[in-house]
This record gives C-alpha cells, sequence and structure tokens, in this order.
C-alpha cells in the first residue's frame, strides 16, 4: 500500500530576537558594583568587630593581669584603665577618679598636656558637683554621656576642656552595690554619641576597678590580721618558756634570766633574796623581794618575817 507524500511544514516567520540595549547593560553593572561594594562593606565591618573585640578582650585580659600581680596597689590598675579606655574608644583623654564618699581625688590620667594635667591636679581633691560630668556620675549613680560638651547646660569646665579639644564625653561610675567607689572616663575630640560597645567596653574596666579595689582593702586587712596574729604568737611562746622554765627547774636564776640564749631576762623588776623563812603552811620557800620597796621593809621581811612565819 502506498503512502501519500508527506505534507509539506508551512514556512512560518521567525519572531527576531530583542537584543538588549546599551542602557541596560550598564544598569546591570552598576547593580553589579552596587552588590559588590556592599559585601565588601559587610566584610570589613565584620573584620573591624573582630579586631575590635579581639582588642578589648587584650585590654581586659591585661588589665586582670595588672590587679593580679598587684594585690597591695592599685594606681598600676588605674593607669592600665585610663590608657586603654582612651586607646580602644578613639578618645584623646582617659581618666579615673576615686570616691572616699565626701571628696573625688585623681586615680590616673592618660593623654593630657603638661597645662591641662596641672589645671586638673590643682582642682583636686573636690566635692562632686553636677557642673563637673564626673562629679555628675557620682551624685546620680549613673552613666552620663554627653555627645556635645558645648550643648550641655550644666557642663561648667569649658577653660578645662579647650586645653584638649573636648568635645564628646562618657562617664561610669564605679559601684559597689550602692556605693560608689569612683569614676571612669574618656573624652574625644569631635561631637557624636559613643557606641554601644565602647560604652559597655567602659563599663567592664569600671567593674575591673572595683575588683581592684576590693582586693587592695582585702589584702591590706590580711595584712594587718597576720600581723596581728604573729605578735601573739610570740606573746604565747615567751609565757610558755617562763612556764617550762618553772616547772623544769627549782632554780630561780633561771627563772628570772630565761633559757639560755635569750637575750634579755624574762623577770626585770624583781629581785630573789636568799634567806627563807616558814610559811604559816609549814612550807619552805624562797622570798621575793620586789626592787621598788624601801630599804626599812627590806630590813623588815629580813628580821621578822621569819619569826612571824610570813
Amino acid at each position: 500500500m502506498r503512502r501519500g507524500p508527506k505534507p509539506a511544514k508551512s514556512k512560518e516567520a521567525k519572531p527576531p530576537i530583542a537584543r538588549k540595549s546599551p542602557k541596560d547593560d550598564g544598569a546591570r553593572v552598576r547593580d553589579l558594583e552596587k552588590q559588590l561594594a556592599e559585601a565588601l562593606q559587610r566584610e570589613t565591618e565584620g573584620l573591624t568587630r573582630e579586631a575590635e573585640a579581639k582588642a578589648q578582650h587584650a585590654a581586659t585580659a591585661e588589665i586582670l593581669r595588672v590587679i593580679s600581680s598587684s594585690p597591695a596597689d592599685v594606681q598600676p590598675v588605674f593607669e592600665a584603665i585610663a590608657r586603654n579606655a582612651a586607646r580602644l574608644c578613639g578618645g584623646v583623654l582617659g581618666a579615673v577618679f576615686r570616691f572616699d564618699g565626701e571628696f573625688m581625688h585623681v586615680g590616673a590620667l592618660h593623654g593630657y598636656s603638661a597645662d591641662g594635667e596641672e589645671v586638673t591636679r590643682r582642682a583636686f581633691p573636690t566635692r562632686p558637683e553636677r557642673r563637673m560630668l564626673a562629679g555628675r556620675a557620682v551624685l546620680s549613680r549613673a552613666t552620663v554621656h554627653v555627645p556635645d560638651l558645648l550643648a550641655d547646660p550644666e557642663f561648667d569646665y569649658h577653660a578645662l576642656a579647650a586645653t584638649a579639644d573636648w568635645r564628646s564625653l562618657l562617664v561610669i561610675p564605679m559601684l559597689r552595690g550602692g556605693e560608689v567607689l569612683g569614676t571612669v572616663g574618656v573624652t574625644r575630640a569631635q561631637v557624636g554619641p559613643f557606641r554601644d560597645q565602647e560604652i559597655g567596653l567602659l563599663q567592664t574596666f569600671a567593674e575591673q576597678a572595683v575588683i581592684a579595689i576590693e582586693n587592695v582593702r582585702l589584702f591590706a586587712e590580711l595584712e594587718a590580721r597576720t600581723k596581728e596574729l604573729t605578735r601573739s604568737v610570740g606573746e604565747l611562746r615567751a609565757l610558755g618558756e617562763v612556764g617550762q622554765a618553772i616547772s623544769s627547774t627549782q632554780d630561780l636564776q633561771t627563772v628570772t634570766q630565761g633559757p639560755p640564749g635569750r637575750p634579755e631576762p624574762v623577770v626585770q623588776r624583781h629581785q630573789v633574796h636568799p634567806r627563807r623563812w616558814t610559811h604559816r603552811r609549814g612550807r619552805s620557800a624562797k622570798g621575793w623581794i620586789r626592787g621598788g620597796l624601801s630599804q626599812r621593809h627590806r630590813d623588815w621581811y629580813c628580821t621578822r618575817g621569819p619569826r612571824e612565819g610570813l
């Protein structure tokens, strides 16, 4: 059976392919560049945060080492805190102040010029006041954060601020419970708020300063207690030597002079009379005559004491 011819394919014209204009290509390029820039920015920010975290960790570890190596002196700790606060917060100055319950005292200053440090030290000790930002932190027991000192109506140390171009300032109080022990502060030359990471870092420094102060206090108490116990042990040892001498010998010279090798006599204000007399109970004992008795009393003891049974 013969097949018929295949039907002829219809020849229809294909639609032309639309070509993209150069403007569209430029937009795509710009989008890709924008995405690449954003990715690079995110990568840079991540690396920056990582570097800052490492630097902050190194600073806190350094301060802890200083605390461990200076248990009796808080000054090296304050100096390390002031130095790292200014360095890690982008500040021009770092300062630590102590508060004794009535007056504020300079703890440590970093980054001050010679004139600025002289003016600052001359202003202390002083009572805390709100016109001084560190004093305001003491009075309020709270963080004081001023992005622009010129816009703060209570700040009244513009002459001092002009010596180092203070424009923004952050102060954290050192708190032990509800008690204020001092402040940690940093100033910057540019206007603007401090970042949360910087505020948190300064709070960590303030907590470490409290630890250092408490360690020094406990170390001083322990040292005083140790000296007291050492003195008590020495007194008990001396009494033990006297008791041993009395129980081991009847030689009163040994009792009064102490055991061999003792530089000073145990009994210095007493003399021993060689006479013996009989007590009322009939026992014989050596008579002790105090060095403070007059000659008349001594003669009385020597002549009448034995006859009257004294």
